[in-house]
Parts: C-alpha cells; sequence; structure tokens
C-alpha cells in the first residue's frame, strides 16, 4: 500500500478501492493462517473465485459501489451469510458470487444484522 491508499484510509468521505481491500484481508490472514478465502476481490467482478471446500471469509465488491462480507463460518454446508453494513436484501449478484465461491455446493445465502453505516445522499 503507498501513500494514495494511506490518504484514503483517512478520509471519511471517499470509497476504499481493491488495493486497501486486498491489504486488508493480507493482514487478516498473517492474523490467523487457518482461516480460508480473502481471494483478490477483483475476482468476483469476472466470477472466477477458487471454489471453496472449508469455511472461509471473503470480501466484496458488489453494485459497482459497496463492499460486503461472506462466511460460511458457523453455517451449515453450502450456505453462507453475508455481512452488509446498508443491510439490503440479497440481491441476484450476491447469490451468482456465492455460487462463485461454493460451486456445486451452494445452497443458500442469508444476510445477519450488523451495524449500519450512514447512507451517502
Amino acid at each position: 500500500m503507498g501513500i494514495y491508499e494511506y490518504r484514503l484510509i483517512q478520509n471519511p468521505s471517499v470509497w476504499l478501492d481493491y488495493v486497501v481491500i486486498q491489504s486488508a484481508q493480507l493482514l487478516l490472514m498473517k492474523v490467523n493462517k487457518n482461516i480460508k478465502g480473502f481471494q483478490t476481490p477483483t475476482l468476483g467482478s469476472v466470477k472466477q473465485f477458487d471454489i471453496m471446500t472449508e469455511d472461509f471469509i471473503q470480501i466484496l465488491h458488489v453494485n459497482g459501489i459497496h463492499w460486503v462480507c461472506m462466511t460460511s463460518t458457523d453455517c451449515p454446508p453450502g450456505h453462507v451469510i453475508v455481512l452488509d453494513s446498508l443491510h439490503s436484501p440479497v440481491s441476484q449478484e450476491l447469490k451468482e458470487l456465492a455460487k462463485c465461491l461454493l460451486g456445486p455446493y451452494f445452497k443458500g445465502v442469508r444476510k445477519v444484522r450488523v451495524q449500519q453505516q450512514l447512507k451517502w445522499k
């Protein structure tokens, strides 16, 4: 990460980019090497994620403007939950990303309530 990304993080009125998100994922992988996932977020736009067969955590870019977290941790096999600070409904895009991550094992996706961010005007 360079000076540009550090300035992004410090400014609450700008959106984080892929470099910042991937850097955060790399830091999380260092904290616990047993956590799977954390694939490069750019793979989502081309539906090229590796299929996950173990519990995973993945940060995803949706609607071209928003970051969410998807995980299979503590879920039944084939299921994932989405943590979304905007708490919008489960979109077709999220279902497709879940299918991309789980492949033929995909069974369902649901959202859980998390702290909400202020909506931009």
